[in-house]
Formats: structure tokens, C-alpha cells, sequence
């Protein structure tokens, strides 16, 4: 199960997902919880436009992390590699 890199992806996205709702809900009792942390790929946030005239190709990622993003990520990640 370890050489499967698709299912680690999907743990890894999921267990964020869950992670970033349940910090969301405990954030209006714990207030940790609240604290989130943006990543942006790209400098200051902005997203990379080309234009092409006939088409507007607009890239960018923001990744935005609370307290329980990284909790269920390493409970996540400690469940796949212990199977």
C-alpha cells in the first residue's frame, strides 16, 4: 500500500479537508484554532495572467492552513504508513 502514490495524494487531500472544517468549527471556542496561515505560490498573492487575445489564462494557488489542517494531516499520515 505504501507504493501507492495515488491513495497518499487522496489521504493528504481529504485528511486537509477535514482538518481545515473541524479547525474552522473549534475556532469559535478554541481561538488557536482560528489562526490560519496562507501559502500563495506566487508573489503577493496575485495570480499569473497571459493573455492571448483570443483567451485569458489566469494561474495562481492559495493554500490556507489552520491548526487542524496539520493535526488531521499527521494523524492522516501516521495511519497510512503504520498499515
Amino acid at each position: 500500500m505504501r507504493n501507492n502514490k495515488g491513495i497518499l495524494l487522496l489521504i493528504v487531500l481529504a485528511s486537509l479537508f477535514a482538518g481545515q472544517l473541524a479547525g474552522e468549527f473549534l475556532s469559535d471556542y478554541i481561538s488557536i484554532f482560528g489562526k490560519t496561515v496562507n501559502i500563495s505560490i506566487l508573489s503577493g498573492g496575485a495570480p499569473w495572467v497571459l493573455d492571448l487575445s483570443f483567451a485569458t489564462l489566469t494561474f495562481g494557488l492559495v493554500i490556507n492552513i489552520n491548526l487542524g489542517s496539520i493535526v488531521f494531516l499527521i494523524l492522516a499520515l501516521a495511519i497510512y504508513y503504520r498499515n
